[in-house]
């Protein structure tokens, strides 16, 4: 609301104002009331409506006199309006003449469009004449352009032709006529920005730059460079390649579309790309002055406004958070899990193929776009997490000095840790000055409950010892492991069935290829694919693969003789489908799948072919049980058995490593205090393994 001075009480002629804004407001005011009968509503039966327009106006001492006399006063209000507008005093500010004419050269408006953004900006820097306006009741756009027909004195096909959606004003984003409502004059006429009315009546300088300040901003250096994304650098490579010869050519309507969950780095890949091109970089604003968030609208309006003001100069823009662009534009059926009505979609559709500037264009999920709207996006990059070795390169720069290399370890085999999480746990390590133990335990709570938050398996608690640490020399496999990670690392299309009893280390080397590839890896069980709903089990196969080719990730199914039963001997047609849904996404799969199995009796002879790789693995030789042994003596500090301690461990004829696990498992709370014991309880694991083959079901009497 304008600021108001002491004024005179009302004697019949309206005091002359002190600023030139106040007067400005004024002017207008009495105008809207006069010239389109909207004094009636202002005088009631019970007083003013609107309170603030009988102030601007000076006439808010009749109140009290429109109550006993209603018509006397209406007639009183009408003739100070009249005399209002025969004052000389200006229309609009000087300012925001002054900048208006600025933005006539640079956007090419004719006089009824600069007439529309001059009353658009003081409809939106006034409260009083916003006000004023709602005297007017509900606009339809009909109206809203018969309103401005009057207010301006332009005939109303003019003014209809101003804010057509091809017109400067819209393509520009200074003023948009918003057709979707049947509001006040204000809502109707869709302003760039909330500040670009202050900007606009206030400013008094000549960088027309800071009129959009507000919703056009410069983006601060990044702190990482392109050598910080090697794990994505034929992306990279390609994308600085595209976007240094749009810029040489003036494409328009180059889009990049850069998708992918939070704190993988976006913002910083495309701050470096920048940086690289040697282009300015400005970013379309999210919030405004109040860091209040802008709605989509207004940020479309303001890309709208930067393909003027940046059209001719080496600059690209970043229009960061999208999503709210995409569901804002028609928000009901975003509401309702919908997609964008048609003409929202075309809209949008134009909007990219006009635009004059390259943009980067970054979202969380692209779930609510549409198909389309996609296709308009001349690349479309999904922003991968950072591979184990970046992952650990990142957490080992930021907290290796803080934090054991166990916990560092967790860190590099968690998929789902995102380098920002990492580097605000550090940043919250540092302000508590945590070390040591301390570190450890606050850290894992830290990292552990955005996981959660955002649906992931928290980080577990590191270890002096790890147990998962995997070695192939202690799997007794029908083949060299090592030589078959090397020759898939060489063709990345692999579909393997691992095969034998349990605990023999078939799920866990698909793990540890996922780590040797430097990939991630996606494991699902059963109970993950499984549903009770008729074609529920087939849609959860055919996400598991298409998750994991999106994100590159070794697929592992854990125990796949749930799935791959003999087709001819299926009782129920669903069994048959589910085995169809399997080898179809198989054969469709462009990465590496590892399937395990403890039964090869059973399984679809037809499935099993479509395997490149069947690989049993058995029971831990002599050879094996031996190193192993040792090895677990040297991590629990144990002294050194006897050749006869060992002996007895060699000749184990079930031994798994999944019985070393379990037994250190164990030890966490049943410390083992000699080489003798550990070997006892190694015995006894498979004694109970033997004893349990052998066991009938039934019942005796």
């Amino acid at each position: 609301m304008l600021p108001h001075r002491r004024r005179r009480r009302y004697q019949g002629t309206p005091e002359i104002l002190i600023t030139q804004d106040e007067r400005a407001v004024r002017r207008l005011t009495a105008q809207m009331l006069l010239d389109l009968g909207a004094v009636k509503n202002l005088v009631t039966d019970h007083g003013f409506q609107r309170g603030s327009v009988a102030v601007i106006l000076g006439v808010e001492e009749l109140e009290e006199e429109a109550i006993e006399d209603r018509r006397s006063v209406i007639e009183k209000v009408r003739n100070v309006c009249v005399r209002i507008l025969k004052e000389s005093s200006p229309v609009y500010p000087a300012n925001l003449e002054a900048n208006v004419a600025r933005l006539r050269r640079l956007v090419r408006l004719d006089d009824v469009a600069a007439d529309i953004l001059k009353f658009a900006v003081m409809l939106h820097y006034s409260q009083e004449l916003d006000d004023a306006c709602d005297l007017l009741e509900e606009m339809t756009s009909a109206k809203a352009v018969r309103a401005l027909s009057v207010i301006l004195g332009h005939r109303e096909i003019h003014i209809k032709r101003a804010l057509a959606p091809r017109s400067p004003l819209a393509l520009s984003g200074l003023v948009t006529l918003d057709r979707s409502n049947s509001v006040s004059l204000k809502v109707k006429l869709d302003l760039l920005s909330g500040g670009f009315a202050d900007a606009m009546v206030n400013y008094e300088g000549d960088d027309i730059y800071e009129l959009f300040k507000k919703a056009v901003r410069p983006v601060s250096q990044g702190t990482l460079g392109l050598e910080d994304f090697d794990h994505m650098a034929k992306e990279c490579r390609m994308l600085l390649d595209f976007l240094s010869r749009a810029m040489a050519k003036r494409k328009r309507g180059t889009n990049v579309l850069i998708y992918g969950v939070p704190g993988t780095g976006k913002t910083e890949l495309v701050k470096a790309m920048a940086a690289k091109l040697q282009a300015e970089l400005f970013e379309i604003s999210y919030a405004d002055e109040d860091d209040e968030p802008i709605t989509g609208k207004q940020r479309i309006n303001a890309f709208k406004s930067a393909q003027y003001l940046f059209g001719d100069k080496p600059v690209l823009l970043l229009f960061d958070e999208i999503e709210d662009v995409f569901n804002d534009v028609n928000p009901m059926p975003a509401l309702l899990g919908m997609k964008p009505a048609q003409e929202h979609k075309g809209w949008m559709n134009r909007t990219l193929e006009n635009a004059q500037v390259p943009t980067l264009w970054l979202s969380n999920s692209i779930g609510m776009m549409d198909p389309a709207t996609i296709r308009r996006f001349d690349i479309v990059l999904k922003m991968p997490s950072p591979t184990r070795s970046k992952r650990l390169e990142i957490a080992e720069a930021v907290m290796g000095d803080r934090v054991s290399d166990s916990l560092i370890d967790a860190i590099g085999e968690h998929d789902h840790i995102a380098p920002a999480l990492i580097t605000r746990a550090a940043t919250v390590l540092e302000m508590m000055d945590a070390k040591g133990e301390e570190a450890d335990e606050r850290a894992t709570v830290l990292i552990s409950q955005t996981l959660r938050a955002q649906g992931h398996a928290p980080l577990p608690k590191p270890r002096s010892f790890r147990t998962a640490d995997y070695n192939p020399a202690f799997v007794n496999a029908q083949e060299d492991l090592s030589r078959l990670a090397d020759g898939i690392a060489k063709n990345p299309d692999a579909r393997l069935c691992l095969y034998g009893p349990p605990g023999t280390g078939k799920s866990a080397f698909g793990r540890w290829l996922a780590e040797r590839l430097d990939r991630p890896y996606h494991v699902k069980k059963s109970s993950d694919l499984l549903s009770m709903w008729v074609g529920g089990t087939e849609a959860n196969i055919a996400r598991a693969f298409e998750e994991a080719e999106r994100d590159g990730a070794v697929l592992i199914f854990d125990e796949i003789d749930g799935f791959l039963q003999e087709r001819r001997e299926a009782q129920r047609s669903w069994e048959v489908t589910q085995v169809n849904e399997l080898l179809t996404q198989m054969e469709a799969f462009e990465g590496i799948f590892v399937a395990t199995t403890n039964l090869m009796e059973g399984l679809d002879r037809a499935s099993l072919r479509r395997f490149d790789v069947k690989l049993k693995f058995d029971f831990m030789g002599p050879d094996q049980s031996r190193a192993m042994f040792l090895k677990v003596c040297r991590g629990l500090g144990l002294k050194t058995p006897y050749n006869a301690v060992t002996r007895s461990v060699e000749g184990l004829k079930n031994l798994t490593p999944g019985d070393f696990a379990t037994i250190l498992r164990r030890s966490r709370f049943s410390p083992i205090g000699s080489p003798i014991e550990l070997a006892e309880r190694l015995a006894e694991e498979c004694r109970m393994k033997a004893e349990s083959r052998e066991h009938t079901v039934g019942f005796q009497l």
